[in-house]
């Protein structure tokens, strides 16, 4: 399918630019509703029989807090299932919307790759872009029934595939969902990791009425540490500090434990990383060069993806770095999407219970106390 596109209709692909355009105005004004978000994991990425719902009294709660928009990630191969199943799968996810916009909050569609569906779109991308492209397909009857004002469409979740593909592959989901719904304002983001860097580097699609997307988690030797999911030096590492500099006796203090441990790569790690100091400034720094992009290219921003994993971090330096990302991205005018609600990265330990919510975690992401 790659193959057949052609490169010539993408190469000039750019952004809305500074006209403004009706789409261009509709996606500003949609994004100034969806301010301060949070992701749910565990419904549109999970199996049936595996999804964690959150109950109207919690969703409730959280909205009196200030939160007031949901990315909701969804799996795309759990839209290729046998008809019965992924007609059940479409139902759940139809419900939970309605729940989600009953109590209050516009809602993003988030089209996620779980690991297999990612590598796929890796190793074999003609391949990984036909699952993608049917999976909106899947998706769309239920998208085009969603009220335009409250309701995004997200085309990709950090893209894995060669970067070079992805405006391909992108335009060809821009025409798909248009195909169904003119009207909803559509998220997109660069390969692969949607960074600041990548960012910066990117055009855009032939769209204007659409939102990019950028995640941040710099450094990740402060965000990821003493991550439990894969192997590598981040699973190592515990209590790297934020503001970080290699003069810090902690930092020098954690280098000597790696070493005696036997983790060289961790030593090189946090030598690596703290080449230069990482501080509240210098993650204002990177906002303010995305709002600089952002004025130039005319396109809309939301820093959906962003957190610090709670295990490794002391409480009150994630804290401090949540709480620089965030002013960071308002004083951009942007809008934000905390990841997520209670797992690893969370801001409460059960989605259902709003006596859990971490008041330190809520004080730097809405300015307040629970």
């Amino acid at each position: 399918m790659l193959a057949a596109l052609g490169t010539g209709a993408f190469a000039s692909a750019a952004g809305p630019s500074q006209g403004a355009s009706d789409g261009a105005t509709t996606a500003a004004r949609r994004l100034g509703k969806a301010r301060r978000g949070f992701n749910l994991p565990g419904i549109g990425d999970t199996p049936l029989a595996e999804m964690r719902r959150i109950e109207s009294q919690a969703l409730a709660a959280l909205h009196r807090l200030g939160f007031d928009s949901i990315r909701l990630p969804i799996e795309p191969a759990l839209l290729r299932q046998d008809a019965r199943q992924t007609s059940l799968f479409l139902a759940a996810i139809d419900l939970a919307v309605g729940q989600f916009l009953s109590a209050g909050f516009t809602v993003t569609l988030d089209m996620h790759p779980g690991p297999k569906s990612a590598d796929l779109l890796r190793q074999h991308p003609d391949q990984g872009a036909d699952m993608i492209v049917e999976a909106w397909r899947t998706l769309l009857p239920l998208c085009a029934d969603q009220p335009a004002d409250a309701v995004m469409l997200e085309m990709l979740n950090e893209p894995a595939l060669p970067t070079d593909l992805w405006p391909k592959l992108r335009q060809t989901l821009v025409e798909t969902i248009r195909r169904s719904t003119t009207a909803h304002t559509l998220v997109w983001g660069a390969a692969n990791y949607q960074t600041v860097e990548e960012t910066l580097a990117d055009k855009g699609p032939k769209d204007d009425n659409a939102i990019v997307a950028v995640h941040y988690y710099y450094p990740m030797i402060f965000t990821h540490q003493a991550q439990t999911w894969s192997e590598g030096p981040l699973k190592a590492i515990s209590g790297f500090p934020f503001p970080s500099s290699r003069n810090l006796d902690s930092v020098r203090g954690l280098r000597q434990r790696m070493q005696v441990k036997g983790h060289p790569d961790a030593v090189a790690l946090i030598d690596k990383e703290t080449e230069t100091d990482w501080t509240p400034a210098r993650v204002g720094k990177d906002m303010a060069r995305l709002k600089d992009w952002s004025v130039k290219t005319g396109w809309p921003v939301t820093v959906n993806e962003f957190g610090v994993f709670r295990s490794g971090a002391k409480p009150s330096d994630r804290a401090l770095w949540l709480k620089a990302l965030r002013t960071g991205a308002e004083d951009g005018g942007f809008g934000w999407a905390h990841w997520e609600i209670d797992q690893g990265f969370g801001f409460m330990t059960d989605r259902n219970r709003p006596a859990t919510v971490d008041p330190l975690m809520i004080d730097a992401l809405l300015g307040r106390k629970p």
